[in-house]
């Protein structure tokens, strides 16, 4: 009975023995599962949140890309803009450059029968009320001024004789008499030009021009072409 009850404590045990160890071999694998598990689901979090990270600085990237772009866009017109402008100032010195090197010309022709050479310029544009043109008969140079204000009259007449004066930036003074039939209504002055005036305008460019004539004067201050006479005067030469 004791040999029995021995055996029976042996197999008892050696069963539990046996559970035991296998509850430790299946502990150990749900272990290395659940490890393996924790890892993977770490694995899967990381991943995810790099994923939520790119896409995240993807959408900042392409805001301030769109930030950037809207930014250039000024700064593209503007410069766009002032190329623009930059080639219509260059376009306008360069017409302004031929305006002024060239003689536009009214009248230029050759008197057969007085064997004279006749030259008138057009009337240039001193501003926006007074004009100017130069005249040249033969070896007669004029000059002519026309304003558009009546002054009473343009007049020769020794008594209440009509002038302009010309004043240039370096102070000097160019005085005009008119030396035409008398002329009414808008101030249409007619003078001869000597060689010493001319010589003198080219000087300096104009800073004013008084006009009297038989009633009232009016003095010129708002000159928009001041190197008229140094850029005509050639034309008539």
């Amino acid at each position: 009975e004791e040999e029995r009850l021995r055996l029976e404590a042996q197999a008892l045990a050696k069963k539990q023995e046996a559970e035991r160890l296998e509850k430790a071999q299946q502990d150990a694998i749900a272990k290395v599962k659940e490890e393996e598990r924790i890892k993977l689901e770490a694995q899967q979090a990381l991943a995810k949140r790099q994923e939520a990270e790119r896409v995240e600085k993807e959408k900042q990237d392409s805001i301030a890309n769109v930030k950037d772009e809207e930014q250039k866009k000024p700064a593209l017109k503007k410069t766009k803009k002032n190329a623009i402008i930059e080639e219509n100032e260059e376009k306008e010195r360069l017409e302004n450059i031929e305006f002024r090197n060239t003689c536009h010309y009214a009248m230029n022709e050759y008197d057969a029968i007085d064997r004279i050479k006749i030259v008138r310029t057009d009337p240039y544009k001193i501003n926006d009320d007074l004009t100017v043109e130069l005249f040249k008969r033969g070896s007669s140079t004029n000059v002519f001024f026309n304003l558009k204000a009546d002054l009473g009259c343009a007049s020769y007449l020794p008594s209440n004789r009509s002038s302009v004066k010309v004043k240039l930036e370096n102070n000097q003074t160019i005085t005009f008499y008119h030396s035409w039939g008398m002329d009414c209504g808008n101030f249409a002055f007619k003078a001869i030009l000597s060689r010493s005036q001319m010589a003198l305008l080219k000087n300096a460019p104009i800073k004013s021009i008084l006009l009297r004539g038989t009633k009232n004067s009016r003095e010129v201050t708002n000159i928009e072409y001041k190197a008229f006479f140094m850029d005509k005067l050639s034309c008539i030469e």
